[in-house]
């Protein structure tokens, strides 16, 4: 007979105990860009513990945790040159807004999927995301 142990999920506090996994990319940001925490494609996508990014352009760079927010609100922290964001939130996915910013990021991950976090819409109760 199988156990059936329950796996990890979006409130377990033992993932947010525990060091994050590394997650960093530095790269270029023209117009709207998604990134979406893990591989996709090989592992599959987690939750954060904590993420840092840093704008390296002249230009503002937008960090945004909607699209919406992003585009049609205010909803969004805007980066000035060298300017540097960093939280400790759990978000499966953050939006950039750029003119060819260079950007850094880098964020420990959970070992949580991205499946079990709530999409933070107003739909689902979150306002001003």
């Amino acid at each position: 007979m199988p156990l059936n142990n329950p796996g990890s999920g979006a409130t377990w506090a033992s993932e947010y105990l525990v060091s994050g996994l590394p997650f960093c990319t530095s790269s270029t940001c023209t117009g709207v860009r998604q990134i979406i925490f893990g591989d996709p494609l090989m592992t599959g996508s987690f939750v954060t513990q904590w993420f840092v990014v840093t704008n390296e352009s002249a230009a503002a760079l937008r960090v945004g945790f909607t699209l919406r927010g992003l585009l049609t609100t205010s909803n969004y922290i805007e980066l000035e040159q060298d300017e540097v964001f960093s939280a400790e939130l759990r978000v499966k996915e953050i939006f950039l807004s750029g003119s060819g910013n260079n950007f850094q990021l880098i964020a420990g991950l959970t070992e949580i999927s991205e499946r079990q976090m709530v999409n933070m819409t107003s739909a689902n109760g979150f306002e001003n995301v």
